[in-house]
């Protein structure tokens, strides 16, 4: 029944379940309780797979959307956080791209944004990151079925595709999206770097490079 509760609300390599009334015969599965054990799961995980960046315990923002289950998840998640030991930000109304960059440029070791994209109402999720995301890599590769699996520019794809070996999930490696505010020699010398770096593709060990942010210029 525990494992029930949890399991339908993964959503490939988000959290998505039913947070709000307003819709019959769907009842709420994020709780509170449910939302705070994935916090305080959350910073097990990390307590297991890292080692903070920023003094004696992870830093963590939380941030989310405008849906009306927001304000209760969030204070869900960050209850379970700090009973594990963490210290949180809470960032409030944040965009997805805007808790990642957390990771990035303000001390956090990692951040968690409560957001289900564009699912009805009543929905809401769970997104989470963290800094040198490549360490997840084998934990999604045996937990979720799906054939594509991708890193941040920071991985390097020869490290992420040692440790896919075997696991026949192609990988997806971009570049710095500010080398594209470069010249374009510059961005053709990067473009080379990222390839370079992942190596010859062979079967059952694929690339794809996805300049999904566009070339500015």
């Amino acid at each position: 029944m525990l494992e029930q509760t949890y399991q339908v609300l993964k959503s490939g390599t988000d959290i998505r379940g039913i947070a709000a009334e307003g819709v019959p015969g769907q009842e709420i599965q994020l709780t509170d309780e449910v939302a705070q054990n994935i916090g305080y799961g959350f910073a097990c995980w990390l307590e297991d797979k890292l080692t903070p960046s920023y003094g004696a315990t992870f830093t963590v923002a939380v941030g989310h959307d405008s849906r009306i289950s927001a304000d209760r998840l969030t204070d869900a998640i960050i209850k379970g956080l700090t009973l594990a030991g963490v210290h949180v930000k809470n960032c409030g109304l944040s965009s997805t791209p805007a808790m990642f960059m957390t990771t990035v440029n303000f001390d956090c070791d990692a951040a968690v944004e409560i957001t289900a994209s564009h699912h009805p109402f009543n929905r809401n999720g769970l997104k989470f990151f963290t800094r040198g995301g490549g360490l997840w890599l084998r934990d999604m590769a045996e937990k979720l079925q799906c054939d594509v699996l991708g890193v941040d520019w920071r991985v390097n794809l020869g490290t992420a595709r040692a440790t896919l070996q075997g696991s026949g999930r192609t990988l997806q490696g971009n570049m710095d999206p500010v080398a594209l505010l470069a010249p374009p020699e510059a961005i053709r010398a990067e473009a080379r770097r990222v390839l370079d770096s992942f190596g010859r593709p062979q079967a059952g060990s694929a690339h794809i490079f996805n300049l999904g942010h566009g070339v500015l210029q």
